[in-house]
C-alpha cells in the first residue's frame, strides 16, 4: 500500500503540476503495477489513466475544431489548437493545495471555449478550473526581443493582467483584479520584475518592462558569476526528476538529501535515475533559490 500511494502521488502531482504525460507510458506502468500488487488497490490509479485518455481525446477535438474554424475563414485562435486541458475526477486524484484566481480577459476566453465543448461532448458534466496546476508555455517580446518562459497559470495571470491595464496597476488593485491574495501575487510579481519583463515605480505600481535583464545579464556580462553551460545543461537535465521530487515531499513535513536520493532510485520507473548525491544537493538548491523548495535543518520541503 505504501508503495502504490507514493506511485498514486509521484504519478499526480506529475501530471497536475506541470500537464505533460506519456498516456501508452503510463498505461504500461499501471499494467506492470496491477500484476504485482493486483487491480482492487490501483482502482484509482486506473482512474486517472483513464481520466489521462479522456483529456487527450478533448484536446483532439479541440484541435480539429480550431482547424475546421480556420479553414472557414472565422476567428481562428492559434492558442485554442496549442491548448492541453486535463480534465480529472477529483476524488480519485491525490489531494492538492490551489490557490483560487480569476483569471484576466485572455485566458478566461480560452477557458470559455473549453467549457463549452467539453458541455457538447459531456453533457451535463461541467467543469470546474483550477487555474493555479499545470503550466504554460510564453513567449514575451519586449522591444523586439524575445524570450520563452515556462510558468505557472498564476504567473501568467500576473503578466495578462499588467499588460491588460494601459496606465500600470499596483499590487493591490492587480490582487482585487484576480481575486487573489497580495501575499500570493507578491513572488510572482518579483518573478518578472526580477527578469525585467515587469518594472515597478517607487510608488508601486506596476508596467510592462522596457528590456529584459535577466538576458542582458547572460548576454553581456559573460565574467560575472552567473551559471556556466555546463551548469546549465546538467540543470536541465536534472529537469525531468522535478515532479517526482515534489510528489514525494508532498507526503511529509521535510526529508534529508540521503532520503530523497534513495527515493528517486527506487521509485522512478519511466526515466533513468543515474545522478551523484552532490548533483542532487546542488539541483534541490536550485529549486529552494526559485522559492519552489526550501531547506530548514538539513530538512527539503516545500515552500508553503
Amino acid at each position: 500500500d505504501v508503495f502504490v500511494n507514493a506511485y498514486r502521488n509521484l504519478l499526480g502531482e506529475k501530471v497536475l503540476r506541470t500537464g505533460e504525460f506519456d498516456i501508452d507510458e503510463e498505461a504500461r506502468n499501471l499494467e506492470i503495477m496491477k500484476s504485482q500488487f493486483g487491480e482492487s488497490v490501483l482502482a484509482a490509479c486506473e482512474v486517472m489513466v483513464k481520466d489521462m485518455k479522456d483529456s487527450r481525446r478533448l484536446r483532439s477535438h479541440l484541435k480539429t475544431w480550431s482547424k475546421r474554424q480556420s479553414l472557414a475563414g472565422d476567428t481562428y485562435d492559434e492558442a485554442v489548437a496549442k491548448l492541453e486541458t486535463l480534465v480529472f475526477s477529483r476524488e480519485y486524484w491525490p489531494p492538492f493545495e490551489t490557490e483560487p484566481i480569476k483569471l484576466p480577459n485572455k485566458m478566461q476566453e480560452l477557458a470559455t471555449v473549453v467549457n463549452r465543448h467539453f458541455s457538447d461532448l459531456k453533457h451535463p458534466r461541467k467543469l470546474e478550473w483550477h487555474h493555479s496546476l499545470g503550466q504554460i508555455d510564453l513567449d514575451v517580446t519586449i522591444k523586439g526581443e524575445t524570450v520563452s518562459f515556462q510558468v505557472t497559470p498564476m504567473h501568467a495571470a500576473v503578466l495578462c493582467a499588467v499588460e491588460e491595464s494601459s496606465d500600470g496597476i499596483s499590487l493591490e488593485d492587480l490582487a482585487k483584479k484576480l481575486e487573489a491574495k497580495e501575499e500570493d501575487l507578491h513572488r510572482r510579481v518579483q518573478f518578472w520584475t526580477s527578469r525585467g519583463v515587469l518594472t515597478q515605480d517607487d510608488t508601486g505600481v506596476l508596467r510592462p518592462g522596457a528590456v529584459s535583464t535577466a538576458i542582458a545579464d547572460l548576454q553581456n556580462d559573460d565574467e560575472e558569476q552567473g551559471p556556466s553551460a555546463e551548469d546549465l545543461q546538467q540543470a536541465q537535465e536534472m529537469k525531468v526528476y522535478e515532479h517526482y521530487i515534489i510528489g514525494m515531499l508532498t507526503n511529509f513535513d521535510g526529508l534529508p538529501l540521503d532520503r530523497i536520493h534513495n527515493m528517486l532510485k527506487m521509485f522512478v520507473v519511466d526515466v533513468s535515475y543515474d545522478r551523484t548525491e552532490r548533483q542532487l544537493a546542488a539541483f534541490l538548491d536550485s529549486l529552494v533559490a526559485q522559492d519552489t523548495l526550501e531547506k530548514r535543518d538539513g530538512l527539503y520541503a516545500i515552500r508553503k
